[in-house]
């Protein structure tokens, strides 16, 4: 577990520059001249979360999170509680995001951005360098979800298993609630 929480620190540079490469290639001009520029990007896209999102019930302005995305986030941050029940429904969180980024968000992304050639993109470009650092069966979302599957192996029992699905059970419903707001959103403005 503590392998999975080191090998997710510092990818928000990564992550700024292959949105902001994917924004200026799907507007057509440059929309972010500086894709190295990690706040500006950031700051960019927020703005533009604010035109999308910002009318939601719940939607806070200054992080730029639906009331949603706040719970999600909550939910994920309860990682930093170390008491035994707690530990065991972060294994359950914990499984629960690996396997959505290793089954769907990631090879999701892949397909939209990479294989359906509307962008132009290639997993060689420099900016999609996260991508393909995470996609695939050597990425690290498939080394994850090992992880998780290996932890969560070693501590299942009659008795853990309630905790555990419980930590899955919270983030899925967060999860779940976040996208729906977020397509119903899309949608009325699509």
């Amino acid at each position: 577990m503590a392998e999975i929480a080191d090998s997710e620190q510092g990818h928000g540079p990564d992550l700024a520059r292959m949105a902001g490469h994917i924004v200026n290639l799907g507007a057509g001009s440059v929309v972010f001249d500086d894709l190295e520029g990690q706040s500006a990007v950031e700051a960019g896209l927020k703005r533009y979360s604010d035109q999308l999102l910002g009318g939601l019930p719940g939607y806070d302005r200054a992080s730029g999170l639906t009331r949603q995305a706040r719970e999600a986030i909550a939910i994920f941050r309860q990682r930093d509680r170390t008491d035994p029940e707690s530990t065991l429904r972060n294994l359950g969180i914990a499984f629960a995001l690996e396997l959505i980024s290793n089954r769907s968000l990631i090879p999701g992304e892949k397909r939209a951005l990479i294989d359906s050639g509307h962008y132009g993109l290639g997993l060689d470009d420099p900016e999609m360098h996260y991508l393909f650092d995470h996609w695939g069966e050597c990425g690290a979302e498939q080394q994850h979800e090992q992880n998780v599957r290996l932890a969560i192996a070693g501590a299942l029992n009659v008795e853990t298993r309630p905790l555990i699905e419980a930590g899955i059970d919270a983030f899925l419903d967060a999860l779940a609630a976040l996208w729906d707001v977020i397509d119903s959103r899309v949608l009325q403005n699509a």
